[in-house]
């Protein structure tokens, strides 16, 4: 089922291992969503592809039309290394959906009280969350994909197309092609 917002959001999902090399053909599909303006992106706001989503975003100056949802309750919930790229997107107008998980229970926190089955609880539900809002997906799997496999599985069951994009990705920084995105371009979601 669609967003019941203003917007069609396609879901940005993959892998986190997902190399510097697949940002091009990450950017693309961006792209290509954003190129309809009733259009907007949902991810994850993890390494990899939904990094290269928000990137995408901040650079094409569409932050308003992008939403993460996340399980965690504070910016501190996500990779230290992307965290001011998500503040940054937050602060241009960008959307965050915020779990329940506490943000001292992210991996590593000593004294959290949560344990680890908690967060991953909590990881699969935010994918869950993610194709609850999505009108379509574009997965990028490169190496091992637990959370994506899942999220792709999860919008078969709930009949929310998918295009998957396969890696492995070239290290090299080459063009990544892109295959034939398969989207409703958008059966626009009726007003709630």
């Amino acid at each position: 089922m669609c967003s019941r917002s203003s917007l069609a959001y396609t879901a940005i999902v993959g892998s986190r291992q997902l190399p510097p090399s697949a940002q091009g053909a990450v950017r693309e599909a961006v792209g290509r969503v954003l190129a309809d303006p009733r259009a907007g992106i949902v991810t994850g706001g993890a390494m990899g592809a939904d990094h290269f989503a928000i990137r995408a975003l901040i650079e094409f100056g569409q932050c308003r039309r992008g939403l993460i949802v996340t399980p965690w309750q504070g910016f501190e919930g996500f990779p230290y290394l992307i965290r001011q790229e998500i503040r940054r997107f937050a602060a241009s107008g960008g959307h965050i959906e915020w779990g329940l998980v506490p943000t001292t229970a992210t991996p590593g926190s000593p004294g959290s009280g949560t344990n680890r089955a908690q967060v991953v609880a909590g990881l699969f539900g935010r994918n869950r969350r993610i194709i609850e809002r999505a009108c379509a997906v574009i997965a990028f799997r490169h190496g091992v994909c637990n959370g994506t496999n899942y999220t792709i599985q999860h919008a078969i069951e709930r009949g929310v197309p998918v295009t998957v994009v396969d890696g492995p990705f070239a290290s090299g920084g080459g063009r990544v092609p892109l295959p034939q995105i398969q989207m409703p371009l958008f059966q626009h979601p009726a007003p709630a």
